[in-house]
């Protein structure tokens, strides 16, 4: 996997200006033409080369709902099409017309987007990647697991933070024993996850082992659409970024 989904959606709007020059070098060979060279551009492998990772920030739109577009999600959804449909863009203005749009609703979702990973560290941007990558692939088992992987990784940092003398224990711990560890000895790290994000955890670990049990239990894409959405939110929300959570741990 060597998508990164996070930092296309954080620059969407610069993918787009990219999308577009390069669009207009290859097929219109600049600004000042008005017509394609080719009638059937948009059909075409280098188009589409080029479209793809814009149409993906798209597609990941849907599956993320930013909160920034809602007014215009469904008109985005229903544009994308056209660009992949020659008659409907057969000239530079329709391409124009239909672009700007595109771009003006992505920077809406970049400015979003900058600003709901900024919490996320390395591990976790990479965790999520991941399971972003599945859930397009349809690998709704993996999915689950790197996006309960993301969560455990933050839960470990929290719960160092309020019990140190445990780290070796905790780090020892496989990934669904961690979870449980905070389920079972929620008063020992009551200052650290909020009560909101209890049945988070829970899910969490049934689905995780739902995942990587043999006997498999199906997971459509829903469920792991739900576990993935409510990973990010557990990972964006201020309250569980291990700096906050600090100054909120009772000193002795």
């Amino acid at each position: 996997m060597n998508i990164d989904y996070i930092s296309n959606l954080e620059h969407a709007d610069k993918l787009c200006e990219s999308f577009r020059t390069r669009i207009m070098y290859i097929f219109f060979k600049g600004d000042s033409a008005t017509t394609s060279i080719i009638s059937n551009y948009c059909e075409t492998k280098t188009y589409q080369m080029y479209f793809r990772p814009v149409k993906r920030c798209v597609e990941l739109c849907r599956v993320l709902k930013p909160k920034s577009i809602a007014a215009n999600e469904d008109y985005l959804y229903e544009r994308i099409p056209d660009f992949e449909d020659s008659t409907k863009v057969i000239n530079k203005r329709d391409f124009d017309i239909k672009f700007n749009f595109l771009k003006a609703t992505l920077a809406m979702v970049s400015q979003e987007m900058l600003s709901f990973f900024s919490s996320f560290d390395a591990d976790e941007r990479e965790r999520i990647n991941e399971a972003i990558h599945a859930y397009f692939e349809n690998c709704t088992y993996s999915c689950i697991a790197m996006s309960v992987s993301a969560v455990e990784s933050r839960l470990l940092k929290l719960m160092s933070l309020t019990r140190p003398d445990t780290i070796p224990k905790l780090e020892d711990m496989t990934l669904g024993q961690l979870i449980t560890e905070y389920i079972q000895n929620k008063e020992a790290y009551k200052n650290v996850v909020p009560k909101k994000h209890k049945a988070l955890l829970e899910l969490c670990n049934t689905y995780r082992i739902f995942s990587v049990h043999p006997m498999k239990e199906d997971i459509s894409a829903g469920i792991a659409s739900s576990i993935l959405n409510l990973s990010l939110a557990f990972l964006a929300d201020k309250n569980t970024v291990p700096e906050t959570a600090k100054s909120k741990i009772p000193t002795a």
